[in-house]
């Protein structure tokens, strides 16, 4: 989970400005996104220009191949947020970055994220929707960043998805180097939750108001963000075990934090009925669930790597894959797995395209299938896995239910069921 050491290093002396940077014109909830009254007022007004031109704002292509990027623009802005968790009285801060279908040439220049720029998102630009559109919610991993998974959300906004993508605020790039603090495995899921209150209450000014459905929602998240995905999707937590085995073999300060207010919030649980199915990717932090992963509540692909240094066939996937699919899960026929064969931990986020050298034993080296292929392998998947279960597509549905019309690739990947255990 803190595989990304040799990134603190190099962000550590540049972790302010990479943050300011990557805001640019960020915002709080009360205002527009990075634009002042005057360019509101003028983007308001060249939309309506553009409208009475004719030239509506009409991406509704949701059924392009899904092997390949979609055919919308993308549009990329950053905001912070702040809530008060609900376990705890203090009000908490975190960013958002979002990706949508956008009108190309309407925006600020190209985007900029932390370390690497985008394969293609425009700063700020118009969206181009006439309908409220599908939405991806992202957890990144541990002590990185949300742009870490933009191949994902670049890729879904093509095709017509507004992705939102959080920091988790004392797990980002705010605290490369501190310690992790015991309250993130509440707060990762209640950031969720607080992100999606936040777009169903934007102000009239805001660029995404009115063109978001935040009623059936997709969530997906890597390593952390995994474990982050399985607990909002409905996993129950093994506090027994965790205040007992665990704690007695690793100890520390969370085994006692887990005996007050932490702990009482975590055996709650944090389902959120907007959740309609899940992608966790390599997801971590197993122990803390265990067999309660089997209590997931929505319809579950799981993206693994069976190479994977850091989140272990033995230790995660395969343990993940067998609470989910244990004989008395209320959901386990509609439950997938994408086992990756020769892949890591590091295919699934920018990592190999932007920083290969630091984990070539863990996905980017030479021996590994391509990530780029193996990427779009995993994104076709996703998307079709979306189709079905967000947006109610039979064809979809029946691949995954009939395993008929996947793009198979044997040598690359095994596509498993509860029957194939």
């Amino acid at each position: 989970m803190r595989k990304y050491l040799i990134y603190y290093i190099l962000i550590a002396n540049c972790a302010l400005a990479l943050s300011a940077c990557d805001r640019q014109s960020a915002s709080t909830t009360s205002e527009p996104v990075g634009q002042e009254a005057g360019q509101e007022a003028g983007q308001e007004a060249g939309q309506e220009a553009g409208q009475e031109a004719g030239q509506e704002f009409v991406f509704t292509d949701l059924n392009a191949d899904p092997i390949n990027r979609g055919p919308a623009h993308v549009g990329y802005m950053s905001e912070d947020i702040t809530y008060p968790p609900d376990f705890e009285a203090q009000d908490r801060q975190i960013r958002l970055a979002l990706w949508y279908p956008a009108q190309e040439g309407s925006g600020e220049g190209e985007a900029r994220y932390p370390l690497f720029t985008p394969d293609q998102a425009e700063f700020n630009a118009l969206p181009n929707l006439n309908q409220p559109a599908p939405l991806l919610v992202y957890s990144h991993g541990a002590k990185v960043w949300p742009e870490m998974g933009a191949f994902m959300a670049e890729y879904f906004a093509s095709h017509g998805w507004v992705v939102l993508a959080v920091a988790h605020t004392g797990d980002s790039l705010d605290n490369v180097a501190g310690d992790r603090p015991d309250q993130i495995y509440a707060w990762r899921p209640l950031d969720l939750s607080a992100a999606l209150d936040h777009l169903e209450n934007l102000p009239q000014a805001h660029l995404l108001q009115g063109v978001i459905n935040t009623q059936k929602v997709l969530v997906s998240g890597h390593s952390f963000g995994g474990y982050t995905t399985f607990v909002s999707a409905g996993a129950q937590f093994d506090l027994e075990y965790l205040q007992t085995t665990h704690c007695q073999e690793r100890g520390g300060s969370l085994c006692d934090s887990l005996a007050g207010s932490l702990g009482t919030r975590l055996d709650n649980g944090f389902f959120d009925s907007r959740f309609a199915a899940t992608i966790p990717q390599s997801a971590g932090n197993y122990d803390f669930l265990r067999f309660g992963t089997g209590l997931v509540q929505i319809p579950t692909l799981m993206i693994t790597a069976t190479r994977d240094q850091s989140c272990t066939e033995e230790g995660s996937n395969q343990p993940f894959w067998e609470a989910l699919t244990q004989r008395d899960a209320p959901l386990r026929d509609q439950h997938r797995r994408l086992s990756f064969l020769e892949a890591g931990h590091a295919t699934f986020t920018v990592a190999c395209q932007h920083l290969p050298a630091l984990e070539q034993d863990d996905g980017c080296g030479p021996d590994f299938t391509p990530v780029l292929e193996a990427q779009k392998l995993m994104l076709a998947y996703s998307l079709i896995f979306a189709r079905a279960y967000i947006l109610g597509d039979e064809s979809a549905l029946q691949a995954i239910t009939m395993d008929e019309g996947l793009p198979a690739r044997p040598e690359w990947v095994e596509w498993l069921k509860s029957d194939s255990l």
